[in-house]
C-alpha cells in the first residue's frame, strides 16, 4: 500500500510539471535567416516567453553549442562571440559580462530549452514575434529591410525596441489593453508639440519630472521585453489605439485633471 502510494505521488508530481512546462500548447514555428527550424519537440510559450531547444537553434545560427554537464553549462560560440547559460540560473555571460534574465534555462529530458529572445539576442540578431502566424523570426540586423517590409512597418527596430522596453517595465504582468495604452500614451507624446518628437526622447524626457523613472535605471537598457508586450508595442505603431489622445497615465487618480479622465485600465487612469 505505502508502494502504491509513493508511485501515485511521483506521478502526480510529473504530470503536474509536465502541465507546468507545457504553456500555450499551439504549435509554434521558428525562422532562422530565412530557414525554418526543424525540431524534434514542439516549441512552447511559457510566461509570455516562446522556448525553444537551443542546440537546433543555436546550430541554425550558425553557433557551436557545447553541453558541460559538471556545471550543467550549455555554451555557444559564434564568430567573436561567446554566451554561457546555466540551467537554473537567472544570469547568463556574454563574451564575459554578466546579463540577467526574467527566467532560467530548462532542462527537459536530457534537453535544453531557453526562451528565443534571449538566445538569438545575446548572439546579436533580431528577433520578431509575428503572432497571427504563431512564427518567430531570427535576422541578422546589419540586413537592411527590403522595401516592401519598409512600407508594411513604417517605423524603426529601434523604435520598437524602445517602445516595448518602457512598456514591460510600464507594465509587468499586465493585460494586453493596458499594454497597448501605455504604448499609445508614449506615441501620443511623440506627436504632441509638449513633448520630445521621437520615441527614445520622451521615454528619457527630464523636464519638470523625470516621465518614466524605470528608464533610468541601469537594467533598462539591456532589458529583452516579452513577446506579447513586443507584439502590443508592434500593433500600436501600426495605428492601433484604445487611449484615443491620452497623454498620461498614473495608478491613482489625479485630482487637478479628474475632468480629463478618459478611462481606467488594470487600475491605471489614463488622462487626456
Amino acid at each position: 500500500m505505502r508502494k502504491r502510494i509513493v508511485i501515485l505521488s511521483l506521478l502526480f508530481v510529473l504530470s503536474s510539471t509536465l502541465i507546468a512546462f507545457a504553456g500555450d500548447l499551439q504549435p509554434v514555428s521558428v525562422m532562422a535567416l530565412g530557414q525554418r527550424v526543424e525540431s524534434v519537440e514542439e516549441h512552447f510559450i511559457e510566461n509570455d516567453r516562446v522556448h525553444v531547444l537551443v542546440r537546433e537553434v543555436g546550430e541554425a545560427l550558425g553557433a557551436r553549442v557545447d553541453w558541460v554537464a559538471e556545471s550543467r553549462e550549455v555554451i555557444l560560440t559564434r564568430e567573436n562571440r561567446q554566451v554561457a547559460f546555466n540551467i537554473g540560473s537567472f544570469t547568463a555571460s556574454v563574451n564575459g559580462e554578466v546579463r540577467t534574465m526574467d527566467t532560467t534555462p530548462l532542462l527537459i529530458g536530457g534537453r535544453t530549452y531557453l526562451p528565443v529572445r534571449y538566445l538569438a539576442e545575446f548572439l546579436d540578431f533580431q528577433v520578431d514575434w509575428m503572432a497571427e502566424e504563431r512564427l518567430v523570426k531570427i535576422e541578422d540586423p546589419g540586413v537592411e529591410d527590403s522595401p516592401e517590409e519598409i512600407e508594411a512597418h513604417p517605423y524603426s527596430k529601434e523604435d520598437l525596441l524602445w517602445l516595448s522596453r518602457i512598456v514591460q517595465v510600464e507594465t509587468g504582468g499586465a493585460s494586453p489593453e493596458m499594454m497597448l495604452g501605455v504604448a499609445n500614451v508614449v506615441l501620443n507624446r511623440v506627436e504632441s508639440p509638449l513633448f520630445p518628437d521621437n520615441i527614445h526622447d520622451v521615454i528619457f524626457q527630464v523636464d519638470v519630472h523625470t516621465q518614466f523613472p524605470p528608464a533610468h535605471k541601469s537594467s533598462f537598457l539591456n532589458l529583452i521585453p516579452g513577446d506579447l508586450v513586443i507584439e502590443m508595442s508592434r500593433r500600436a505603431l501600426e495605428g492601433e489605439n484604445n487611449v484615443q489622445t491620452c497623454l498620461y497615465f498614473n495608478n491613482s487618480p489625479f485630482s487637478s485633471k479628474a475632468e480629463d479622465l478618459f478611462k481606467v485600465i488594470d487600475g491605471e487612469y489614463f488622462y487626456y
